[in-house]
């Protein structure tokens, strides 16, 4: 009995005497890099050892790709995104954690910070150019001072010329007096054997009217600041105005108003048997004819023939 009582103890002797391993948990976070460029990448690497649990990510000044991740003795990788400028910091908790001896596990909140740097512009050095250039400005070499690119074998540049513009109205002085030409004619207050045409003034089209058959041209002229108006032959040939009318004065009359009422008071007269109607209407008569003398003696007068237009 005392003899089987000595080898249990000393089998208990033995076995405590026999070293034995304890793992103690543990939980790390490191990152890729202590610095990052603004707006880049970089990881941070959760490490368990002797645990396992959920791992809570969260970041300032920046994003990552996990809010959480899982491990397990082993250890798992997150992608953070850095922000413009500062650092960013990444901060790891562990969520219901335990060790290998399932015992809760609390290590606390794991955290690392990454610089955010801006990267520098290489300094890149150029040696001179040993090439001579020819010079952009060259002296005259005559000293007269009249150079000329051309002479120096440089190109000539040429100015496109000016487009010309038409003027708006154009001014005749004839007699001493200054006219500007009246170019909205009407075809209802052309001469006889007149119409409407175009003919050419200093280069530029102008309205007039126009006789083929006798190859005349009329320009209605109008005395400048008034707007009393006349008609003029015109030599397009010479570029040059007439104040004297070849075209009859009762050509123009036809088509007036104290014309048509003489007409008028010939028919009445003609068909009329009183005698006192027709007394006053050749004195109306003879009144029309006073006014039309006295029209063709101002045409005669002044050289041309006003149209009574204001």
């Amino acid at each position: 009995m005392k003899r089987t009582l000595t080898i249990i103890i000393c089998l208990v002797l033995v076995f405590c005497m026999i070293p034995m391993q304890v793992y103690a948990a543990s939980l790390g976070l490191s990152p890729s890099s202590s610095t990052v460029a603004p707006g880049g990448t970089f990881t941070v690497t959760v490490t368990g050892s002797g645990c396992a649990g959920r791992v809570d990510i969260s970041v300032s000044n920046g994003s990552a790709s996990t809010g959480s991740v899982w491990v397990d003795n082993n250890s798992a990788s997150v992608t953070i995104t850095a922000g413009s400028s500062g650092s960013t910091v990444v901060s790891a908790t562990p969520v219901d954690m335990a060790d290998n001896n399932a015992e809760e596990y609390n290590p606390g909140t794991q955290t690392v910070s990454v610089s955010i740097v801006a990267p520098s512009n290489p300094v890149t050095t150029t040696k001179p150019s040993t090439t001579t250039k020819p010079s952009t400005t060259t002296k005259p070499s005559n000293n007269r001072g009249d150079f000329k690119p051309e002479e120096e074998g440089l190109p000539k540049v040429e100015e496109e010329p000016e487009e010309p513009v038409r003027p708006e109205t154009f001014e005749i002085t004839i007699g001493g007096e200054t006219y500007v030409i009246v170019e909205n004619l009407k075809e209802e207050d052309a001469p006889k054997g007149f119409k409407i045409g175009e003919t050419t003034y200093d280069g530029w089209p102008v309205a007039c009217y126009i006789n083929k058959e006798k190859a005349m041209t009329l320009m209605l002229l109008q005395l400048k600041d008034t707007d009393e108006k006349s008609l003029f032959l015109y030599d397009e040939a010479n570029q040059s105005f007439s104040s004297t009318m070849s075209v009859p004065l009762m050509d123009y009359l036809e088509k007036s108003d104290e014309y048509k009422q003489l007409k008028e008071l010939q028919k009445e007269v003609e068909n009329s048997s009183n005698a006192l109607p027709i007394v006053l209407a050749v004195l109306l008569i003879a009144s029309v004819i006073g006014n039309i003398c006295f029209l063709y003696n101002e045409y005669k007068s002044k050289g041309g023939f006003n149209f009574r237009k204001k």
